[in-house]
């Protein structure tokens, strides 16, 4: 399979399994909305294309070409503008490690939801492939997305973006205290809240983030 092939592949897979969460949200005002905020926390990332899905699941997810996507059930949780961008900002984290780290073949795991296809490999080998085994033969291929690491990685880049934009860090943990067990991005911290709550709590403490404003959330953005 050529670059382009899996290229091809990976915005198929995206797409297809973006829109199986939910139709978008076309009222007007909201897509503004919510890039609105999500241009507050993400730096020089782009390009960026932020959307809301109409789904009572709360749910966000993002994709290697810059799709950040959140559900109306998520914001519905938001208590405040703060805590919907720590949400935002941490996808935008995700984007950019998918950036920096061999994003085709990354975004394929991701969208495919299954292992990597052998013809990925320099050695044909047989799926199910260890992804760990294919590294160390020299195979174009990368950690699994949602590896916890990942996620801390992302969850420090999302407090660091909420506090230089002005936003009360702290909002993030009020959140995911809100959430519980489900968390927001579906990620292998399901099940361990707490835990990531207390690295969060660390991390502020560590780099001294604290105060910031916590607006309330645009009106076009109340579901």
């Amino acid at each position: 399979m050529t670059p382009a092939q899996v290229d091809a592949l990976v915005r198929e897979r995206q797409e297809a399994f973006l829109l199986s969460l939910g139709p978008l949200v076309k009222k007007q005002g909201v897509k503004e909305a919510l890039t609105e905020v999500g241009l507050r926390v993400a730096g020089a990332v782009a390009p960026l294309d932020f959307e809301v899905v109409d789904s009572d699941v709360p749910r966000s997810v993002s994709a290697s070409n810059g799709m950040v996507w959140v559900t109306t059930g998520l914001i519905k949780r938001c208590a405040n503008e703060a805590q919907l961008a720590a949400v935002l900002a941490h996808e935008v984290a995700h984007v950019t490690q998918r950036f920096e780290q061999l994003p085709h073949l990354r975004a394929l795991r991701v969208a495919c939801r299954r292992p990597l296809a052998p013809a990925l490999l320099p050695d044909g080998g047989a799926a199910p492939i260890d992804l760990n085994r294919a590294v160390r033969q020299g195979a174009e291929a990368v950690v699994a997305f949602g590896h916890p690491k990942e996620e801390a990685d992302a969850d420090e880049a999302a407090l660091l973006a909420l506090a230089g934009a002005g936003y009360d860090p702290a909002a993030y943990e009020v959140l995911l205290e809100a959430l519980g067990d489900k968390g927001h991005d579906g990620s292998r911290f399901q099940g361990r809240a707490r835990r990531r709550i207390e690295l969060l709590s660390a991390t502020r403490a560590e780099k001294k983030l604290s105060g910031g404003k916590t607006p309330a959330l645009s009106k076009s953005l109340r579901f």
